[in-house]
């Protein structure tokens, strides 16, 4: 059956994924909806309100005790595909200098078996700002990887366990010039796999995981703050550069090449807390491309990595449009969708939290 666009789903009885390892009424909802279309997924716990913070002040599970949406300073979240689990952490507008030490970070789990939220208040207990492109979009041996803004400490949660530790100290990319840094995990370049970083001012740094050592790769040009940094399975590659004044787009492979692929950009690729902003993440459809949700057109666009093109896929359905700068992203693959979010934060603007899919 045909499903039109801005349609709403409800939490259902779900359908077996990833293997037969757990059900997922997501999946139902996936399944149910049109290729390239966008749809509201109700019936989960997304607007219960919760006071696990140091203030047991009552706050909703996207919102800060500054009444401000986690998911406006965070681009993309990871997921867990064997274990159900999206996760990722956000943080409270400002607030890199608080007491006590990351009582405005909070972690915010989404357990598709259980299809409920659940969140963990100062996860590292560092006050360490904003997150942006910090978290790194699936799990690699087992840890999800995550760096704050400003920060010189990468941390890691084993997943599913949700055990936060500090995984790696480094100055690399500490400074004025360097604090909004994106990173991602590339599980097949080198035999553990390696962490990938960008700076603002172009630095490309990768950590070997087998070997515990990091290496610069390369200085790139036409890339700013709030770049992005993303894995594509479908490609191999990682995607790297764009943000707020940034005008390229790059590959790297696992020989390490690096290769510009993007000038022209649909507006703007990239995670700051602006209007001209907006959550870009790999296809979830194993394709060798990537997507962006941009508040500028308030449309979805994707880059094909062979030639380097953008295609305007679809625009925004009514109830999303204009909500992309708020949003988190998290491609699902598996499923074939993206899960985005925006969260409430009275401050801002943003009355309700939403949950929405993008089938690809």
């Amino acid at each position: 059956m045909a499903t039109p666009r801005g349609a709403t789903y409800s939490a259902g009885s779900g359908v077996t994924i990833a293997g037969g390892r757990f059900t997922a009424a997501i999946a139902t909802a996936i399944a149910a909806m049109s290729a390239n279309s966008m749809a509201e997924y109700t019936g989960t716990n997304i607007n219960a309100s919760e006071t696990s913070n140091h203030e047991a002040a009552t706050v909703f599970m996207l919102e800060s005790t500054a009444n401000y949406p986690i998911t406006n300073w965070a681009g993309k979240f990871g997921f867990d595909a064997a274990n159900g689990l999206i996760a990722g952490v956000g943080t409270a507008q400002g607030f890199s200098s608080y007491t006590p030490a990351g009582g405005r970070s909070k972690a915010v789990y989404f357990d598709l078996a259980a299809d409920e939220f659940s969140v963990a208040w100062a996860p590292t207990a560092r006050n360490e700002g904003h997150i942006y492109d910090g978290n790194t979009s699936a799990p690699m041996g087992g840890y999800f990887y995550r760096r704050g803004y400003n920060s010189n400490t990468i941390w890691r949660m084993s997943s599913p366990g949700k055990v936060w530790e500090s995984f790696l100290i480094t100055t690399s990319f500490t400074g004025s010039a360097e604090q909004v840094v994106a990173l991602e995990a590339f599980p097949t370049l080198g035999a553990s796999g390696s962490l990938i970083l960008v700076g603002a001012t172009g630095k490309v740094w990768r950590y070997d995981l087998a070997t515990a050592t990091g290496t610069l790769l390369d200085t790139v040009t036409g890339t700013g703050n709030y770049a992005v940094c993303i894995y594509v399975p479908g490609a191999d590659k990682v995607v790297l550069g764009g943000g707020a004044t940034g005008t390229k787009l790059y590959t790297l492979d696992t020989s390490e090449t690096l290769t510009e692929i993007s000038q022209t950009l649909p507006g703007s690729v990239e995670v700051a807390c602006s209007s001209t902003s907006g959550p870009t993440v790999a296809h979830p459809g194993n394709v060798a491309a990537i997507l962006t949700f941009s508040n500028v057109t308030d449309k979805v666009w994707e880059l094909n990595l062979a030639t380097g093109t953008w295609a305007e896929l679809m625009t925004f359905p009514a109830g999303f449009a204009g909500q992309a700068d708020y949003s988190v992203a998290t491609a699902l693959h598996g499923l074939g969708a993206v899960a985005l979010w925006f969260g409430n934060g009275r401050t801002a603007g943003v009355t309700t939290s939403e949950f929405w899919i993008y089938k690809a």
